[in-house]
């Protein structure tokens, strides 16, 4: 409750600031600058509340089935430890989305520090005209209000850095894990010789495929778990990135001098990167859970008999739908819509360019 007044401090301060520049009849950059800074905190808070609004149910979900034990393969070359790591990983993936929650300010909070580090240096406007607008919910109405909110931003600012190390390492350990798995899966379903002689090895055989065939199940379900919490708040983070990436790489490119470029070009990269970095490890689990098909249909099952061929077909039939990481099921999380994201920034920008330009 106290970190949502302050921040609302930090946004009504925002909206004055934009109310004045428009009073004045401040260029189409101020105005812009002022209104990608108030479109990035809606859709900010439009994240937060969706990740707290369901990620209680499905982190409960998934920690009782991590909890579960798997079937070991009786393979030796199969080494199955993604339940002991995720154990490791249970006290922080419980608190993981209140951790995303605090992050998501450092890009948010940047250009009301910036805003308010100009007020500083500027001759131009008085505080007295500023705190003279009067709106709803008035949070910073007088200089006392300033420094602590100052103080506040720039407490928030360093600890939303490690929060984004500690929450993007997370995910990268989780999806990475899984990935490591199917890849082992696939290997040992390749290597595999079917070519049994007689019945009682033949049993044998079939029932070590079973086991296999059964973890290859539980690994569909800790990743549709992991889909369910990290769906809505990837959906949200895509959209804000590519928003984001658009109106800053206008302001970078707008701006007057080396300072104000280089401060802008490097919250670009920052803000391309954690979108890279989550698309580069689902796309990785998504190409693992494709080989679970190959190693399958590499295997010797040509020589073994049909009772073996049909579940080998059922295991290539259930493998050839890649397992992925989506953002709400309307983009996924892969490489290819990482590229379509930065060319679809790159025509947005273009276009308020030529449009400031003219």
């Amino acid at each position: 409750m106290i970190v949502s007044v302050l921040y609302a401090g930090l946004i009504q301060f925002s909206i004055k600031r934009s109310a004045l520049n428009l009073m004045n009849g401040e260029n189409l950059f101020i105005a812009m600058e002022n209104v990608a800074l108030t479109g990035a905190i809606f859709l900010f808070i439009l994240k937060w509340y969706l990740l707290l609004h369901r990620s209680h149910e499905n982190t409960k979900k998934i920690v009782e089935k991590l909890d579960r034990q798997y079937p070991h393969s009786g393979i030796d070359q199969l080494d199955f430890n993604t339940e002991i790591y995720l154990r490791k990983f249970k006290k922080f993936f419980q608190i993981h989305f209140f951790m995303v929650w605090a992050s998501q300010m450092q890009f948010a909070m940047m250009p009301v520090f910036h805003q308010f580090y100009g007020l500083i240096k500027s001759e131009e406007i008085e505080w007295e005209h500023i705190f003279a607008i009067n709106l709803p919910f008035d949070t910073i109405n007088t200089w006392w209000f300033y420094w602590p909110n100052l103080f506040y931003g720039t407490w928030l600012m360093a600890y939303s850095g490690m929060t984004f190390f500690c929450t993007d390492t997370l995910y990268a350990t989780l999806t990475h894990l899984i990935t490591m798995e199917l890849n082992n899966l696939a290997q040992i379903m390749s290597e595999i010789d079917w070519d049994v002689e007689d019945e009682e090895a033949e049993e044998k055989a079939i029932k070590e495929l079973k086991k296999l065939a059964r973890i290859h199940q539980q690994l569909i379900e800790v990743t549709e778990e992991l889909n369910k919490i990290s769906s809505p708040l990837l959906f949200v983070h895509a959209l804000s990135c590519l928003l984001m990436l658009c109106t800053v790489a206008f302001l970078a490119a707008s701006g007057e001098g080396h300072y104000f470029m280089i401060k802008y070009i490097i919250a670009v990269i920052f803000i391309a990167w954690q979108f890279f970095v989550q698309c580069f490890f689902g796309n990785k689990m998504t190409d693992a859970s494709l080989r679970v098909a190959e190693g399958a249909y590499n295997s010797s099952w040509y020589k073994a008999t049909p009772k073996y061929r049909r579940i080998v077909l059922q295991i290539m039939m259930r493998a050839q739908k890649a397992q992925k990481i989506t953002g709400w099921k309307f983009v996924d999380i892969n490489l290819e819509n990482f590229y379509w994201v930065i060319q679809t920034a790159h025509s947005y920008f273009s276009f308020l360019k030529g449009v400031y330009e003219s």
